[in-house]
């Protein structure tokens, strides 16, 4: 078993049982999956239970005197953070419903074409769809093939399909299924050179690396808290550079006859202490070190990447920014099926994501705080089993 790289020395080696015990997760279990739906600390969770209970206390009192000011607050927080205005920032519950509200603020005519790739979100690709179903327009999937896992591959694919009747293309800051980091500035520049509105998928972005939205320069920017950040289920935003007048809402509410930002962040009912919860999830990590915590995902999630890799006999990813990597699985494994493999190993206390895609079964891997090496080499031993 390949050991740790001297790199860890100066980070967390001495402190992983510390930050392991913030979080409330089982300890039997290694999670390696933190990409697909965040872990909450147990410090955040109290922070969410706090706004909630100020609801309870005094429903009409909070949701019509309190609430607007407090998503003020957070508001100007977030914006802080990913360095763009509050003036052009709405805060949501998911990503989905952020690219729902891009779609409903775009012109789109019947031929028209929105850009995504094969890698695109299921739930962005759904949005998509309606979209296109609504106003006759036409949905353009990139093919990605699955021997290219490479930044430059993706840029020039997304490219090569740009056509006269291309009006939005969503692209991923990093892609969800296969775990790369485009330059979406520069490809940013490059679609607006072709009259193509842009439009940002940070899912996995906002928290894992820094996140510079005015320097970016997308039409649209889209990310959300509840993964990298671990702020509580379910938190995230939409940035945008055009004039907030010109903005639709995906859903239509109560107030929405107010303008910015009530008719788009005003649900009624909707649970807002994850929103509201969002700046406390910020400061946890401003407290520990942003860099410090990235380096440290990256490190491990590289090590874990390499001691699978070996398992399997192959070249081991190239080493990235990332705090995810994935891993090709070869025969016998990947016939077991993703579904299959996945619940496999979860019997044997590895929860980790085996993704299908571009025809080709990948395990990715996840780091956060809370991981070790051992959660790694927890994995390698169920593989064995299942050899």
């Amino acid at each position: 078993m390949q050991s740790l790289p001297s790199s860890t020395d100066n980070l967390f080696d001495k402190d992983w049982p510390d930050f392991r015990s913030f979080w409330n997760l089982a300890p039997t279990i290694a999670h390696l999956n933190h990409g697909s739906f965040g872990a909450v600390p147990r410090k955040l969770k109290k922070a969410q239970n706090s706004w909630q209970t100020r609801l309870e206390r005094n429903p009409n009192g909070f949701i019509w005197s309190e609430l607007e000011p407090a998503m003020e607050l957070v508001r100007r927080r977030v914006s802080t953070f990913l360095n763009t205005s509050p003036n052009q920032l709405l805060l949501t519950s998911n990503i989905t419903n952020a690219i729902s509200t891009v779609l409903a603020s775009t012109t789109l005519l019947p031929g028209d074409e929105i850009l995504i790739t094969e890698d695109t979100y299921p739930g962005v690709k759904a949005a998509v769809a309606q979209a296109a179903l609504r106003f006759q327009a036409c949905v353009v999937v990139v093919d990605l093939p699955s021997h290219n896992l490479t930044p430059l591959g993706i840029s020039s694919a997304i490219l090569e399909h740009v056509s006269p009747h291309t009006r939005l293309a969503i692209i991923d800051h990093i892609t969800s299924p296969t775990a790369i980091l485009l330059d979406v500035t520069l490809l940013t520049k490059e679609l607006h050179q072709k009259g193509v509105k842009v439009a940002i998928d940070g899912a996995h972005a906002t928290g894992s690396i820094p996140v510079d939205i005015n320097s970016i320069g997308a039409d649209f920017y889209v990310g959300n808290f509840h993964k990298w950040c671990c702020s509580p289920h379910s938190s995230a935003c939409l940035a945008f550079s055009q004039n907030s007048n010109s903005l639709l809402p995906g859903i239509p509410g109560l107030k929405d006859n107010e303008g910015f930002p009530q008719r788009f962040e005003w649900a009624g009912t909707l649970d807002y202490s994850a929103i509201l919860a969002t700046p406390d999830a910020l400061s946890f990590f401003d407290k520990i070190g942003w860099q410090r915590t990235r380096e440290q995902n990256t490190t491990l999630v590289a090590y874990g990447a390499r001691i699978v890799s070996e398992f399997f006999e192959q070249i081991a990813p190239a080493e990235s920014q990332l705090p995810m990597q994935v891993v090709s699985i070869p025969s016998p494994f990947k016939n077991l099926g993703s579904l299959n493999l996945r619940n496999a190993l979860a019997k044997q206390g590895v929860e980790v994501a085996v993704v299908d895609a571009r025809n080709q079964l990948f395990l990715r891997l996840s780091a956060h705080l809370y991981n070790r090496p051992s959660d790694y080499q927890k994995l390698v031993k169920a593989l064995k089993k299942l050899k």
